[in-house]
């Protein structure tokens, strides 16, 4: 609601609800009943003020309050943040926005009915299964952006950084500092710009005051239809795995080789986040008709278990870093494209570090569920192919451009 002030002043309020229900990892997953699935109701809840020409022309107040509950993969999630500063616009295509946050969260490391994530994997000081987690930090958030539409851009440009200081003077229980700097770049050519060059630059690190634990909720994440899409969502960070299964006969017993030992059926893990990020893409975008678009792209992406820079920082095209090539199909609405990417992973670095040193990586990852296999009892991870455990093709449907 807007509430009329003084001439060329306009206070305004808004209230926004989101209400659903989650399943992880995915709805047909729930519906076959596996051991890793889980599925909750989920909600988002935020009341925003906002104070045009606070003191000055160009700078207006902001403060928001929000209470959520939310699911992920390694845990689920309750609690709520504050988020109160002024946003200095001097060109209408930068601005400044200097803020204070408070996030409190009851985070549960509850994987399923009989699987769950140990507290410290989460950046837990307590060893209970329950944990409360308080940040508070200051951020500074700088956008610079010169693209000629939000929605689908074809030229121009957009460059965003933010940097968190955690703990220290603000309190809290984490003390950090966190970067996440943001570039892109569009170019079109033809009378109807109807080829567009398309490319995007992140990175990220996240460094604990005295090498210390990190909170999940401060983590990088990597994966999904707006990220690296080689991994599906969420899926390119550090795993901790859950409790392997084993091959069993008709009636339920379980087979063993010819040493005595079970024989390993599958061995499933999930995401827990990392100190680091890094991710590029390149992607050419081809207007077919007034609705229709064809894209190519070229992702690569990191998410490392150390911050970006210093002694143990992860290597840049090493390794740990993950290349992927894709096509997809766009179809153009007034809300947005309607996209459609399918990417292959190349074979090139390493598998994902896993948190048990004696976890057994599968000797195949197959594509889109079908081909993967625990054939090799290998629990090195240069041995295993790039991206293990997860598979090698990713589907991705979504609203919006990739970026």
């Amino acid at each position: 609601m807007d509430q009329p002030q003084l001439p060329g002043r306009l206070r305004r309020l808004t209230l926004r609800g989101r209400v659903g229900y989650a399943f992880i990892p995915s709805v047909l997953a729930s519906i076959r009943g596996d051991t890793d699935s889980k599925e909750a109701p989920v909600f988002s809840f935020t009341t925003e003020f906002e104070q045009p020409r606070f003191l000055f022309r160009d700078v207006a107040l902001q403060a928001s309050v929000t209470a959520e509950k939310g699911l992920q993969q390694a845990y689920s999630f309750y609690g709520g943040y504050l988020k109160t500063g002024v946003i200095w616009t001097p060109h209408p295509s930068f601005s400044v926005f200097p803020s204070y946050n408070l996030q409190l969260y009851r985070l549960t490391g509850q994987v399923s009915l009989e699987e769950s994530v140990p507290p410290i994997i989460l950046g837990c000081e307590s060893t209970e299964g329950k944990c409360d987690q308080a940040l508070s930090f200051l951020e500074v958030a700088f956008a610079w952006d010169r693209r000629d539409d939000r929605t689908e851009p074809r030229d121009g440009y957009y460059v965003g950084f933010s940097i968190q200081k955690g703990g220290g003077p603000f309190f809290g229980q984490y003390d950090y500092v966190r970067l996440l700097p943001d570039l892109r770049y569009y170019h079109s050519i033809g009378e109807n710009k109807d080829l567009t060059l398309a490319v995007k630059l992140r990175a990220g690190t996240l460094d604990p005051a005295g090498g210390g634990q990190s909170s999940i909720v401060t983590r990088f994440f990597s994966g999904g239809a707006t990220a690296m899409r080689g991994f599906n969502g969420q899926r390119l960070s550090p795993m901790t795995p859950l409790a392997p299964t084993y091959k069993e006969d008709d009636d339920g017993n379980i087979l063993v080789d010819a040493d005595g030992k079970p024989i390993l059926d599958s061995w499933d893990t999930v995401p827990v986040g990392g100190n680091s990020l890094f991710e590029t893409s390149v992607e050419l975008r081809y207007l077919l008709t007034d609705s229709l678009m064809v894209a190519v792209f070229y992702d690569s992406g990191l998410v490392g278990t150390q911050a970006l820079f210093g002694k143990n920082a992860p290597k840049l095209f090493g390794p740990e870093h993950y290349h992927a090539l894709g096509a997809g199909l766009r179809y153009l609405t007034v809300v947005g494209p309607i996209r459609l990417d399918l990417a292959r992973r190349l074979n090139i670095g390493r598998g994902l570090p896993v948190s048990d040193p004696g976890y057994i990586y599968p000797s195949s990852g197959g594509c889109l569920g079908f081909g993967r296999k625990f054939d090799k009892a290998s629990t090195s991870a240069e041995a295993a192919y790039a991206g293990a455990p997860e598979g090698l093709c990713a589907v991705h449907i979504s609203i919006g451009e990739a970026f």
